[in-house]
């Protein structure tokens, strides 16, 4: 309440769960808050199954693509409001082929999970796929004396005054004082759009523009072959380079194209807006239709984001943890002035205690519950943030906090998960294409 970082003697709180603008717009409405908040109360004494989803308030937020997803055989999972498919049935087929790299799971850790979601993962590493990523949100920025070139684009974070994350954002300039900043679903256009809106100069303008976009991930191999058939415009690796952006037309649909990649493969996030949703995703559908271009959902974007190391606000990083803890060194500019450069000097002074690091399994391929504890020697030394099988490079993978002295790749730890005790050890990252060779080509 003093200086707006909540703080235990333990350290930093993550505030995420009660900060006043968590809400979306249809969460003030009667029935809503009162339905689902009874069902947390109850949830609150009962054994919940992972991954559960509510049966009730459903189809409140969805895509342009949502009927071509029904009739794909989309299982949603909602977030925000918004129904998202964790995997489609229509890719039951891709099960056989891959069959020989999808360990079987079961048990508690299996509930509510499905083989497609590991082929997805493994079609995309070998062909491409089309992700629904209407759930994120844009949020544009108008006005003078930015840093980065046109056409740029910057992964970047927001701070709060004590050097927690409060945001991982994309910063995309389109012209001279035209910038496209990207976040996340959920309440991430709440809070992230609040805090860029209070903290803008006056000669700044910010628009929060949740629902206006609609946005495709078109990532694979084959990704440049499926996009280049359908624009006249140069997407080379020379003529549109990693972590650049250009606006263009995707078939009859204007386009703002990123060369960025949520899965480590090579790729694009196609933003349009929303009157234009349906026609980009049947343009993309049918010129890749003999390149074998899928739909791919959640479920495998889960996996192959923790196989490449990429973060996920709300999980991996939140306030309770600053970017050097959060391996994030690179997404700041130490020359700059910002909010909570005070506390990361000071932190980086006094020595960084806690470190994200990458576990596998020693000899299991059961896949780690978030919230379990990461031992040494009998003692509890973290917790797991984040766990899903690595289909690519064939192990179960878990990211937890530990401290630095247990951080160095090597060191033997164990995770406690339903009853179980699994030998695991302490990984360097990313486990998947360090060279990222993969999204450069």
């Amino acid at each position: 309440m003093e200086n707006g970082v909540p703080r235990l003697p333990s350290g930093p709180v993550d505030t995420g769960g009660i900060h006043v603008q968590r809400f979306e717009p249809h969460a003030g409405e009667t029935d809503f808050f009162v339905d689902r908040g009874a069902k947390r109360y109850e949830q609150v004494y009962s054994i919940v199954e992972p991954r559960w989803q509510p049966d009730d308030h459903r189809t409140l937020r969805t895509s342009p693509f949502y009927h071509q997803q029904q009739e794909l055989g989309a299982e949603f999972y909602q977030s925000g409001g918004w129904e998202s498919p964790q995997y489609y049935e229509s890719n039951a087929d891709l099960v056989e082929r891959y069959e020989d790299q999808i360990p079987e799971q079961d048990g508690w850790q299996a509930i509510n999970r499905s083989p497609i979601e590991a082929a997805e993962h493994l079609h995309t590493r070998d062909e491409v796929s089309m992700f629904d990523m209407t759930t994120f949100a844009s949020i544009m920025v108008e006005g003078p004396d930015a840093e980065i070139d046109i056409g740029q684009v910057r992964y970047s974070l927001l701070l709060n005054e004590g050097g927690g994350i409060l945001a991982d954002i994309t910063v995309v300039r389109l012209d001279e004082e035209a910038y496209m900043v990207t976040t996340g679903g959920g309440n991430s256009p709440q809070i992230h759009g609040n805090w860029l809106e209070e903290h803008a100069p006056e000669t700044v303008s910010v628009t929060v523009e949740e629902g206006a976009k609609t946005t495709i991930g078109l990532w694979g191999p084959k990704s440049r072959l499926l996009l280049q058939r359908c624009t006249d415009a140069d997407i080379t690796n020379s003529g549109f380079p990693y972590f650049r952006a250009k606006q263009l037309y995707v078939g009859e649909v204007p386009v703002i194209a990123l060369r960025v990649s949520y899965v480590g493969e090579l790729g694009w996030e196609l933003w349009a807006p929303v009157e234009y949703g349906q026609q980009l995703w049947e343009t993309l559908r049918s010129a890749g239709e003999d390149l074998d271009v899928r739909p791919m959902g959640g479920g495998a974007l889960s996996s192959m984001r923790l196989e490449k190391g990429y973060r996920l606000w709300g999980t991996d990083i939140d306030t309770d943890a600053n970017p050097l803890e959060a391996g994030l060194p690179f997404a700041i500019d130490m020359d700059t002035d910002f909010i909570g450069k005070a506390a990361l000097e000071a932190a980086k002074a006094e020595g960084i205690d806690n470190r994200i690091t990458p576990l596998t399994l020693d000899d299991s391929t059961d896949i780690m519950l978030s919230g379990r504890p990461v031992l040494n020697e009998g003692e509890a030394i973290g917790y797991v943030q984040a766990g899903d099988f690595g289909y690519t490079i064939g192990e179960s993978i878990a990211y937890t906090y530990v401290p630095s002295e247990y951080a160095e790749a090597g060191t033997d730890v164990q995770v406690q998960c339903e009853g179980e005790t699994y030998d695991a050890t302490v990984r360097d990252e990313p486990l998947f294409d360090p060279g990222r060779e993969k999204l450069i080509r």
